[in-house]
């Protein structure tokens, strides 16, 4: 899949395939084993010595594992063969695995209920397809092993800063039983392992299933079998498919398939971040899907895992709204950052993860419209107001900009730092309006309106400066007027300034500013690796975040495909991400590792899947405005995403050029229209003719600039369950 992970071992052990419906997580290792399981109690805060920049409040866990549901085929002679690994759906792992003529698959889910999505079952389930395909009957074992690795294991993990799965307290080993399924349904329960057996007739199929169930006590685990054991395991997959499949559609690209299926992957990725405890209420995550034994809850990765859910799993960002606004800020400030602003309040100890919970029902409310959950909940404008106006109090200077300390745990840089900056912008204007559309306060409203139009005026004449190629962002600016340049690689509300509406896409500040970030003009660029070092006093390594601001700085299609691709370089075997995948001083591209302190990352994959659907795809809906705008900017001549759901509202949606004109479709799937922006633009060195429009009822059409070329932009009002097509002829 040009992945440099293909042919690394190193930290091989570290590669896993992860389940979650959310309320039960898993990490799997390449050979079905479960390495370590978890469910969450509920969220506490951090103790103050324990404090820091982005960190302010730990997750209760309980954990299961290891475990590995072993099949033993003793009547074949035959050594196993290997272990392969597929994705169903690209959503979770099947292994299978060859005994001469017995071929057997498993594959592993955490199950989702549609009824009740977000308190869904606290269990994996395993399910065993076995095909005999000799003229010979069989018999097979299956046998649930505990499965715990050698102490040598365990030193990696501590030299890595992890603790080990021996050394988890029995206090937080979650209540465990064990449950049989065969083709009819539900056959019993064990608290501990058991072996069972089923008979394989020659050339045919049969299948065995079973629930590993994880609960606070021993009544929830039976609840849980009562539950699971109501249905067929066939039935909970099917369901459990279903509810990605609303989430995703189908997305083809021309002549790729990774591309298309990072939008999953990726997603799942972030999805898989977040837990709930048991009654359903969001509690934070893990860095990434991966089971963590570090159970501390770090706001700015919960912020954008949960900012691009948004776009796929708007009910799991609904929920992640009232535990950022809770969780997003500590009750002091602390950390070396305080001696750069005496006196400064707990506000702005990250300014922007301060404001993530105003920031997330932004999006959450763009992409949704859903007014009914704000109405129900009054309490979130009395916690804006207060948030606000402690923002407010916090300015030190004429301009409406406001000191941060820290951005995560990273130092916000400069006296005022442009990317915080931006975040205050994003949740003043984003309340501004949910205060006018659903509170129907207005002067709230209007006062909220008036200090955004005053950040998006102060950032543009305080935080750009002119350079070689043009004007551009700086990382932040002081009150001398002096500019802090570079760019530390996790500044990434910057780079989502087009997803946010800052700016578009191809606004020639935010081009250059995160085009320089790779290049020597950024003193912490790694020429060797084309990647950006992190860095405090204690540690450095090239952060993954880097790469999608790298991605924001592609000028054209080529640029666009050579940041992708290297983003590709970087995807190991199960489509994920790592935070970290060079440690410091390393020179060789070619050699990424996994692992480490920082696990998978959900930033990255987040903010990638932001700026791929946003700006490459070029899809944007305002379910509020009831509009779309279809802009692509793809390096490919084709694509088609059926059944693109972004938030509540879905379309068909597909896109064609050739040599002579270019194609965009747009079907409206929704019970209500929507006003489309529908912008083609040709290929470089091309030029547009004219466009003719088949359907909808055309409104405007005009020529605009786009990507320094000259586009048509058509907008027109689409019914709902219509289709319109655009066709611009494209000439020398």
């Amino acid at each position: 899949m040009g992945s440099d992970y293909e042919q690394s071992t190193e930290k091989e052990s570290e590669l896993s395939f992860d389940i979650s419906n959310n309320q039960l997580a898993a990490s799997l290792t390449r050979n079905g084993k479960i390495k370590r399981a978890c469910i969450c109690e509920g969220v506490v805060p951090l103790a103050v010595e324990k404090l820091k920049g982005g960190v302010y409040s730990t997750k209760r866990l309980l954990y299961g594992g290891p475990w590995l549901l072993k099949a033993n085929v003793d009547t074949v002679n035959a050594s196993p063969g290997k272990m392969e690994v597929s994705l169903i759906e690209n959503c979770f792992p099947m292994f299978t695995q060859e005994f001469g003529k017995i071929r057997i698959h498993q594959f592993v889910f955490a199950p989702v209920d549609l009824l009740r999505t977000a308190q869904s079952p606290r269990a994996l389930i395993a399910i065993f397809l076995i095909e005999n395909r000799g003229g010979t009957p069989h018999a097979i074992d299956f046998q649930l092993e505990d499965a715990i690795d050698e102490p040598k294991d365990d030193l990696s993990l501590a030299a890595a800063g992890q603790a080990s799965d021996l050394a988890v307290d029995a206090k937080s080993r979650a209540s465990f039983a064990y449950a049989r399924f065969d083709q009819n349904g539900y056959i019993g329960m064990a608290l501990s392992s058991i072996t069972s057996r089923i008979h394989v007739e020659a050339n045919s199929i049969a299948a065995s299933g079973h629930a590993l169930m994880l609960g606070e006590s021993p009544a929830e685990v039976l609840r849980t079998q009562t539950r699971i054991s109501s249905k067929t395991l066939s039935s909970w997959l099917q369901d459990t498919l279903e509810s990605r499949r609303e989430s995703y559609g189908h997305l083809v690209i021309s002549g790729e398939t990774f591309f298309s299926e990072s939008v999953i992957r990726f997603s799942e990725l972030s999805r898989q971040s977040a837990l709930r405890s048991s009654d359903g209420k969001v509690s934070g995550g893990f860095l990434g899907s991966d089971v963590d034994l570090n159970q501390v809850n770090w706001v700015r990765d919960s912020y954008y895992s949960m900012l691009a859910m948004s776009l796929v799993e708007p009910s799991l960002c609904r929920d992640s709204i009232p535990y950022l606004l809770e969780w997003g800020r500590p009750s002091v400030t602390t950390g070396a950052g305080q001696a750069r602003f005496p006196g400064v309040k707990s506000i702005s100890q990250s300014l922007s993860n301060s404001v993530s919970g105003l920031a997330l029902a932004a999006m959450y409310y763009r992409s949704t419209g859903d007014r009914e959950f704000f109405t129900a909940r009054p309490e979130i404008l009395r916690r804006a107001k207060t948030i606000l106006d402690e923002v407010l109090a916090s300015r030190r200077t004429s301009a409406m900009l406001f000191p941060s300390l820290y951005f995560s745990d990273g130092e916000a840089r400069g006296d005022f730092h442009t990317g915080s900056n931006v975040a205050a912008w994003v949740a003043f204007s984003g309340m501004a309006r949910i205060a006018d559309d659903v509170y129907r306060n207005d002067v709230l409203a209007k006062e909220w309106s008036t200090v955004a139009g005053d950040i998006r005026q102060a950032i543009d004449a305080h935080c750009v400066k002119n350079g070689p190629a043009g004007q551009h962002f700086v990382e932040g600016v002081n009150v001398d007027g002096t500019f802090v340049m570079g760019h530390d690689g996790e500044e990434s509300e910057t780079t989502l300034m087009p997803f946010y509406g800052f700016c578009g896409a191809d606004d020639l500040r935010l081009i250059n500013h995160a085009a320089s970030a790779m290049t020597a003009q950024n003193p912490l660029y790694s020429e060797d690796l084309d990647a950006i070092w992190w860095y405090n006093s204690d540690w450095n390594s090239a952060t993954f975040p880097g790469w999608t601001t790298a991605l924001a700085g592609a000028w054209d299609e080529v640029q666009i495909l050579d940041r992708l691709q290297r983003i590709r370089s970087l995807t190991d075997l199960d489509g994920s991400l790592w935070w970290w995948p060079y440690a410091y001083g390393s020179k060789d591209p070619n050699k990424p590792t996994r692992g480490g302190v920082a696990r998978k990352c959900g930033w990255g994959t987040a903010v990638y899947l932001c700026l791929f659907i946003h700006d490459i795809l070029g899809i944007s809906v305002d379910a509020p405005a009831q509009s779309i705008r279809f802009a692509p900017f793809a390096p490919w001549k084709e694509f088609v995403w059926k059944q693109a759901t972004i938030g509540w509202s879905t379309f068909d949606l597909s896109y064609r050029r050739d040599g002579s004109e270019i194609l965009a479709t747009l079907k409206n799937l929704n019970t209500h229209n929507y006003s489309a922006t529908i912008v083609i633009t040709p290929e470089k060195d091309k030029h547009l003719r004219h466009a003719k429009v088949v359907g909808g009822r055309e409104v405007r059409q005009r020529f605009i600039e786009h990507r320094g070329r000259q586009a048509i932009e058509i907008m027109v009002e689409i019914p709902s369950y219509q289709q319109v097509r655009v066709t611009g002829e494209v000439g020398p």
